[in-house]
């Protein structure tokens, strides 16, 4: 299936952008990503995985106040037919420059939290050594990743209350994977 991907000279594998090299089940790709202000009371994790042969993209977000609560969304979709799409229910992942900037959005919904923040690289990304395990003659474990340490900036809102989110009171990390795992 041809996707808006498959327009740039980037292929690596003989198939389209919707196929991965493997038909293992396993193959995942994900990013990660959190940010926290630098006195502890406020921490936000947030994530997205795309499952190419389960046809499944998930996105996850917690966020947690001064450790008297916390907030918990999750959703998931049918990857196919709109891969190239990071969207999943209330949750977007923009890449807004590539290796520098990204945005993860999570718009107003039944659960009471939503953010939009942005993450700012202070560094440039550390690419790990690629993980690789074989077991009984089976690879189990073949993954990249990379990860990179910057600033945020933007807003989260839970139960009504608006925190702003700043480069100068908070941190952010964040790293993008992707394998058999």
């Amino acid at each position: 299936m041809l996707t808006r991907y498959d327009e740039f000279l980037c292929h690596q594998i003989v198939a389209t952008f919707d196929s991965v090299e493997t038909s293992a089940r396993e193959w995942t790709e994900r990013v990660w990503f959190s940010a926290h202000d630098i006195t502890g009371k406020y921490y936000l994790v947030a994530g997205f995985g795309v499952y190419y042969n389960r046809n499944i993209m998930d996105a996850f977000a917690c966020f947690a106040v001064d450790g008297k609560a916390q907030y918990n969304v999750r959703a998931s979709r049918e990857l196919r037919p709109r891969i190239d799409e990071v969207k999943v229910g209330p949750f977007s992942y923009e890449v807004i420059e590539p290796l520098r900037k990204v945005r993860v959005t999570l718009a107003e919904n039944e659960y009471g939290l939503s953010y939009q923040v942005d993450f700012d690289a202070t560094m440039s990304p550390h690419e790990e050594e690629p993980q690789f395990a074989r077991v009984r003659g089976r690879v189990e474990e073949n993954v990249l990743r990379y990860f990179q340490v910057g600033r945020a900036a933007g807003w989260i809102k839970a139960e009504g209350e608006t925190f702003r989110v700043d480069h100068d009171g908070w941190r952010a990390e964040r790293d993008h994977s992707w394998g058999v795992r």
